[in-house]
């Protein structure tokens, strides 16, 4: 358990140095006046919304479904798997948000075109999979093939990724009362 523990703060202190590093980085300490840029928003509670509690309750809400699907559609008699799961996705999320941001930091610096930063994440998240598949492999050692270890992970980040889409964009939804 303790080396469980050592893994998620290694996992938060990656995350947070990841996030730190790049947005200090794109900072401007001096507000220049530019006449071709849009005038920023109104507050709202969008803007007031700390990124870090809606990146934290974004990943709890997709490890959720993560491990609820892993529960029903493969783990009923090994909890162990549902612990790779939370395990992989406790190592893998920090990662992907570091890659993540150095991707779109480095696109924006480079004035490169948004089909390159979207083919740089998807070879992240192909990276994201085999990573969760060698930990579930690695954890339930003899009780899984890597094949389906292969498969589980494909499939539990498919439904994070869709997790992740929707979920934001029904809380969008709801916090300004559209219709669904």
């Amino acid at each position: 358990m303790k080396k469980s523990i050592k893994i998620i703060i290694i996992s938060l202190v990656i995350l947070i140095i990841g996030n730190l590093f790049l947005n200090i980085t794109k900072a401007n300490p001096l507000p220049v006046f530019d006449p071709y840029q849009p005038e920023p928003l109104p507050e709202t509670e969008i803007h007031t919304f700390s990124v870090f509690t809606w990146l934290f309750l974004w990943f709890f809400a997709c490890l959720f479904l993560e491990l609820l699907f892993g529960y029903i559609m493969y783990f009923r008699k090994n909890l162990r798997g549902v612990l790779g799961i939370f395990i992989a996705n406790i190592i893998s999320y920090p990662l992907f948000y570091f890659y993540y941001n150095l991707i779109l930091h480095i696109t924006e610096n480079y004035k490169m075109s948004d089909y390159i930063f979207y083919l740089f994440i998807i070879i992240g998240e192909i990276a994201v999979i085999f990573l969760e598949t060698f930990i579930l492999r690695a954890i339930l050692k003899k009780a899984i093939t890597f094949r389906k270890s292969l498969i589980i992970s494909l499939i539990l980040n498919l439904i994070s990724l869709l997790g992740g889409i929707f979920i934001p964009t029904i809380w969008l939804m709801h916090l300004f009362s559209l219709p669904f």
